[in-house]
């Protein structure tokens, strides 16, 4: 069939990429957005694809500005969303994490309940900002705290409670018409014996059935669970090898069931143990990597890092014979194809352990020598494996400081010790003993 008039000059194999056209933030919520720490950067999705009008939208990015425990909500607070809608948005308790924290960064969507008011969908909650200590707070002269006191005490009781245990499920249904679905979880399903109920408001413009999720887990007024804040993308992927087949992308993922065991194993430890928690991370990576029996490659270890949040808060937490393997772990993972600053993360979190762990632990005394250099060959072969993340100054200057730092940690541990240091005799998958994994030399 020929082709109307004109069309043709206007079309072109080389056009630019699409691009969704979408409002520009305004000043206030580019300077939140400037603020938020490179990681937290790298979480925002920016705009979505309306399902019903194929519109894009931008995603609206605040902070909570308050929440009641005994009501079940909160509000959140955007310069953008007051601008469209003229107040504050709603914030349901099943969409607000445990524990939650004043100020968090939020990045979310609006709907619309039945009289027009903005509700939140579809929130992304962000790692909470660093704040300067503020000074002790002085009562009033009639005895009455003023109101950012109260805020203050309200924060500091949500942070002493114990964090919830969250769940690894997938997506059973949903009914647009009804308006709710619900989540398969095999762990919910031993203990009450259903499915966990999820409202329409939590659900993301663009979904698969049996797409994994993570949710934390709430209860309605008849004692059935519900979902709460849940996220629909939880895991991570370590790079492909160049000469590795494609894999399902997104949400048409398949995953193992021992997949799905070590991810829930991890998130039941996470608020009981950092320790135990990166054991098994790294054993679970250590196995994933060398045998190759994880055909997704899921990056356990950036799992539990994101978690957990601040690399520094890690390296402060953990034994230093637990810092020592997650050391070794990550220079073996850095010869990986990574791209787009994926790796920024363990980068970080590499560089915060370097500089605390100990030298003069006797746990570790004997294996620190063998250790680094380990570290080191990995380094070496990375170099050459992903030469991008050395291209990279800030990167790259951060791996180089850290390798020279453990080498001087070792070499003042030599100097000062009349025996030698022989082989840790350690092999784990996340070893001590020297293996340079043949699997990885690819």
């Amino acid at each position: 069939m020929a082709e109307p008039a004109g069309l043709a000059s206007h079309l072109s194999a080389d056009a630019a990429e699409f691009v969704p056209c979408v409002a520009k933030e305004s000043d206030l919520q580019q300077d939140l957005i400037a603020r938020l720490p490179e990681r937290s950067k790298q979480m925002l999705r920016s705009c979505f694809q309306d399902w019903q009008s194929g519109e894009w939208f931008n995603y609206y990015v605040g902070t909570l500005k308050s929440y009641n425990n005994t009501k079940g909500f909160g509000f959140l607070e955007c310069a953008d969303a007051a601008k469209d809608w003229g107040c504050d948005v709603y914030v349901h308790k099943n969409l607000v994490p445990t524990p939650w924290t004043m100020g968090q960064p939020v990045e979310f969507a609006v709907t619309q309940n039945s009289r027009g008011q903005p509700q939140a969908m579809d929130v992304n909650w962000l790692p909470k900002l660093a704040v300067a200590s503020r000074p002790p707070v002085q009562s009033t002269p009639e005895g009455v705290a003023p109101a950012d006191a109260l805020a203050m005490r309200i924060e500091e009781a949500a942070q002493k409670k114990v964090e919830e245990v969250r769940y690894i499920g997938t997506l059973k249904s949903f009914s647009a018409t009804q308006g709710y679905g619900f989540l398969q979880s095999d762990a919910i399903m031993q203990k009450h014996r259903r499915d966990v109920y999820f409202d329409k408001s939590q659900l993301v413009a663009r979904y698969t059935i049996g797409q994994l999720v993570e949710f934390g887990l709430g209860f309605n007024a008849k004692g059935n669970p519900q979902a709460k804040v849940i996220n629909w993308e939880p895991v991570m992927f370590l790079p492909r090898w160049k000469n590795e087949a494609p894999r399902m992308e997104g949400s048409q993922r398949q995953y193992a069931s021992k997949t799905l065991e070590r991810l829930q194993k991890l998130l039941k430890q996470i608020p009981e143990s950092m320790e135990s928690t990166f054991v098994s991370a790294i054993d679970f990576q250590g196995t994933a990597m060398s045998s190759g029996e994880d055909n997704e490659e899921v990056d356990y270890l950036n799992f539990v890092l994101q978690r957990y949040g601040s690399p520094e808060r890690v390296a402060d937490e953990l034994k230093d014979f637990v810092q020592m393997l997650l050391l070794l772990m990550i220079a073996k993972m850095l010869r990986r194809p990574w791209i787009n600053g994926q790796e920024k993360m363990i980068v970080d979190t590499f560089e915060a352990l370097s500089r605390k762990i100990s030298n003069q632990d006797k746990a570790i005394q004997s294996h620190f020598v063998d250790v680094t250099e380990q570290i080191k060959k990995h380094i070496e072969h990375a170099k050459t494996d992903n030469p991008t993340i050395f291209e990279e100054k800030v990167s790259g200057e951060a791996i180089e400081a850290s390798v020279k730092r453990l080498q001087d940690k070792a070499r003042t541990l030599q100097s000062g010790t009349t025996s030698s240091v022989g082989r840790s005799g350690l092999n784990s998958t996340g070893s001590l003993a020297d293996d340079t994994d043949a699997a990885d030399a690819r």
